[in-house]
């Protein structure tokens, strides 16, 4: 590997069980972003290390927020949206206490994953809600209205009401 030609490095850390999204099937999904992002991926599928070498800022986001949302449950078809320059990934992490975190994260799932689905349909965004984070991946203020939305239930409120809310938000953004 030639590391003169790069000349921005990242180290990020991910599960190993989530390594094989991130390279593709036969590696096609690894060799995709660094064909398109100019850039070079080296993953240890062992300990989760991915080293990323880039050339400059643009594609150092990009490959950085695609790597992060595969890592936070992603499939590499909706962690590739990131590759458009409005679409944005934003992380929400939730504290130590484990059983707080299963009441919350069942809170932003609902009944029958009806809760998190309306949040996506109405925002036009999608979650991932994976281990000790919710995560969502869309166009930057659909990606804030929702994350707004996952904070009111985190805090307590009724999701019937946030979604309302959330409706009605949405309707008044696409009416402006």
């Amino acid at each position: 590997m030639e590391k003169e030609k790069y000349i921005i490095n990242e180290v990020i850390r991910i599960s190993p069980l989530r390594v094989g999204a991130l390279i593709g099937k036969g590696g096609s999904f690894k060799r995709q972003m660094e064909e398109q992002l100019d850039a070079k991926l080296v993953i240890d599928g062992k300990d989760g290390t991915v080293m990323c070498f880039m050339n400059d800022y643009d594609a150092y986001r990009k490959l950085t927020d695609i790597v992060m949302a595969i890592s936070r449950g992603f499939s590499s078809d909706v962690a590739s949206v990131l590759l458009k320059n409005d679409f944005i990934f934003h992380q929400i992490k939730l504290g130590k206490n484990k059983t707080q975190n299963v009441r919350q994260k069942a809170r932003i799932i609902g009944t029958d994953g009806k809760t998190k689905k309306n949040m996506e349909l109405i925002t036009s965004t999608k979650i991932s809600i994976y281990g000790k984070s919710i995560s969502i991946v869309g166009r930057g203020n659909d990606v804030i209205l929702c994350h707004r939305a996952i904070r009111d239930i985190l805090n307590g409120a009724k999701q019937n009401v946030v979604l309302s809310v959330l409706k009605r938000k949405k309707e008044e953004e696409i009416s402006n």
